[in-house]
């Protein structure tokens, strides 16, 4: 037999080829240097240094959501089908007995065992599917097919190879065994919305059923269920990955489906632009009223055969480590409410950050006495690591009763909420601890009266004592960063009802942010990764409906108040050219609110070459803007002045030394050339031959 060894982790290499097939390039071997120099631990932070769209998607471990919540067995007997880099088999050695893999790229296979080479479960079969699985046994109780389905037309050479797939893979199965398939979902609201087509790249081409072809097709959920009735399959359950399969944060099914407002993680075009044709948190929100959310769910997950009792998991994993969590639905017909939330830690160092609640809700239930009642948590151990049990409580958040409120325009009723809110939390105002995660949707209310207020939740609790304005404030601002467009006029109505000044929310928004900093472990977020990685988004609504193709020269602007840039909180100001000029200057003018802490200004999009000649804040004037410049992702070549070779050129301004009692007027006067591709590689190759200017 053909074999060799990385570590513990077997290739098995008998059915090889002797060359790979497909490849993505100069990448790999990058890949292939982390994998090898460097153990899992290291990944966050060498995913957030380079910045790069493949490594975080090879090498960041929220891929493994998409699986990590199935209670699969210790023996359990597993087969995945399309390993690729190993992004999902770490997590499948970690939880069954035995993981066989197919991949037919040696390269990627090599990159795999590395990365899990103390597996001593693990042995990759190298080679085309088709030549290897005759030689597979035939009693796995588990075959996993993350992002492969779609292409069953590579793999297998029939007829109707997604048919044929299906039947060659239930012969694999052990008699009570399961099939795991995750899949985008080809009417997925965002392609809708002017997301690209995942593996092509093109514009509405799966909703136009792939009219050019391919090898690639992605289904509906009506057309997966009449293939699987085709196929006898009578026995599957659906789960909604959302925002997508890729890095889920929460999974939802049929047995637990969203509520309004639960969905508002939306911009997430990791891997290249997009357009924005509409909001898809307020579709999505008309969507779950309406009952359609799993015909238009992103993305797929497909477990055929027996279900699982987990019906709803949402991942707190964006975190250090010591605060990594999963919370769960899981059902308990012996509960009246025929299930039970549970969570858990993800890692060791998270363990203490579970066991505390069963220490706080005590606490809690002293503090609050008579005003908040406390969903008590029992402590215990599931999957080796500590877990707390909470009682599902079936009644209204107060977060969509104040979003209901919102909707109706009712100010009154909104306000009236907020002050039953307040004045229950009065109750601990002389406390020697403080609860900081009373989140709108931390707290559910029961009782025929809806008077029983529960708080559900307290991952957050701090020895000091923290107002009641100030915990009232953080739930104010965690409800308004949901969904800013919709909840603006809203949230700074009650900032002005309960007297908080402009300089007082600006102050507050900081120590939020200084917060989720600790919360984080310092490391991006998925939201600021997907930032970071600067891909344009194309709101058609914000730059005209009368523009015919997309210009180039088009300018954005982006707020950071205390949480990060975002696309939700940008304009496209308009520039204006100054007249008689022979240098291509303009100028743009905007607002920024006294809670802004940062602003970043995109001259344009394509690459390109830019001066900031003079820039006004409020009443001053800064003839040297370098001195208030942050941050940007070009060449500097000195006197305020950038070369870009990028699709998303952007300069960052901090306003932290500036103070404001009101909004401020900002000017810029720059200088832009447009450059193309060939001109900017030429004009980078000659800098980077230039003494001193990359520092060599």
């Amino acid at each position: 037999m053909k074999e060799e060894y990385i570590g513990k982790v077997k290739l098995n290499l008998e059915k090889y080829p002797g060359e790979d097939f497909y490849c993505d390039g100069a990448i790999e071997d990058r890949l292939l240097e982390i994998a090898r120099d460097h153990e899992a631990s290291e990944y966050p932070e060498i995913i957030a240094k380079e910045n790069s769209w493949e490594v975080f998607y090879h090498f960041s471990d929220k891929r493994q959501n998409i699986i990590e919540w199935i209670p699969i067995e210790k023996d359990a007997k597993v087969l995945e089908v399309g390993s690729g880099c190993g992004a999902i088999t770490g997590m499948l050695s970690a939880k069954a007995g035995s993981v066989s893999c197919v991949e037919l790229s040696k390269k990627r296979s090599i990159i795999n065992a590395w990365r899990n080479r103390n597996a001593e479960n693990v042995e990759i079969f190298v080679g085309n599917f088709e030549d290897i699985e005759p030689d597979l046994p035939e009693n796995y109780d588990y075959i996993f097919l993350i992002g492969v389905y779609e292409y069953s037309q590579a793999y297998i050479h029939a007829a109707d190879p997604y048919d044929e797939f299906l039947r060659i893979l239930k012969k694999h199965l052990a008699p009570e065994g399961r099939i795991v398939i995750a899949i985008e979902n080809r009417m997925g609201l965002k392609y809708f919305a002017g997301c690209r087509e995942d593996h092509l790249g093109t514009y509405f081409d799966g909703l136009e059923d792939y009219p050019k072809g391919g090898v690639v097709r992605t289904f509906s959920k009506r057309s997966l269920e009449e293939r699987l009735k085709k196929n006898s399959i009578s026995e599957y359950s659906f789960y909604y990955p959302y925002p997508d399969y890729k890095f889920a944060t929460q999974i939802f099914s049929d047995m637990f489906l969203p509520s309004e407002g639960m969905l508002h993680e939306n911009n997430r075009n990791f891997d290249r632009s997009r357009m924005l044709l509409f909001d898809e948190t307020r579709v999505y929100d008309s969507m779950v009223r309406d009952g359609y959310f799993p015909d238009f769910s992103n993305s797929f997950l497909l477990i055929l055969g027996k279900g699982v009792d987990v019906e709803y998991a949402k991942y707190s994993n964006d975190r250090a480590p010591e605060y990594s969590i999963v919370t769960e639905m899981v059902k308990d017909d012996s509960k009246i409410a025929g299930r039970v939330v549970v969570k858990r830690a993800l890692t060791d160092a998270a363990q203490e950050h579970v066991r505390k609640l069963a220490d706080t809700d005590k606490k809690l239930s002293e503090i609050y006495k008579g005003s908040f009642e406390i969903n008590h948590a029992a402590v215990y151990k599931k999957y080796g690591r500590a877990s707390a049990e909470f009682d599902y409580l079936k009644g209204v958040s107060l977060n969509y009763l104040l979003h209901e409120c919102r909707r109706r325009g009712d100010k009154e009723g909104f306000f009236k909420l907020l002050d039953e809110f307040t004045h229950r939390l009065d109750a601990g105002r002389n406390a020697e601890i403080s609860n900081l995660d009373m989140a709108f949707s931390n707290v559910i209310i029961t009782g025929e009266d809806r008077d029983i207020w529960n708080i559900i939740d307290y991952e957050w609790i701090t020895n000091e004592r923290i107002s009641v304005k100030m915990i009232l404030f953080r739930a104010l601002y965690c409800w308004y960063l949901e969904d800013r467009s919709a909840t603006e006029e809203f949230y700074k109505a009650a900032l002005q009802r309960f007297g908080f000044a402009s300089e007082k929310e600006a102050e507050l928004a900081a120590n939020e942010a200084v917060f989720q900093k600790k919360v984080s472990g310092g490391l991006p977020s998925l939201s600021d990764m997907c930032f970071n990685l600067q891909h344009p988004v194309y709101d058609v609504k914000k730059y005209g409906e009368d523009v015919k193709e997309i210009p180039v020269a088009l300018c954005q602007v982006y707020f950071d108040r205390g949480a990060g840039y975002s696309e939700a909180d940008s304009v496209f100001p308009a520039e204006e050219e100054i007249e008689g000029s022979e240098k291509n200057l303009f100028t743009l003018s905007f607002e920024a609110g006294a809670d802004v802490k940062a602003f970043r200004f995109d001259p344009a999009m394509q690459s390109c070459m830019v001066r900031i000649v003079k820039l006004t804040i409020g009443q001053r004037e800064y003839n040297d803007p370098a001195s208030v410049i942050n941050g940007h992702n070009g060449t500097d070549i000195g006197d305020s002045a950038f070369i870009f070779d990028s699709t998303d050129p952007n300069i960052s301004f901090s306003l932290d030394a500036i103070r404001s009692k009101g909004d401020l007027q900002i000017c810029i006067v720059y200088e832009r050339e447009l450059l193309s591709e060939t001109m900017t590689k030429g004009l980078m190759n000659k800098l980077k031959k230039k003494k001193g200017l990359f520092g060599g």
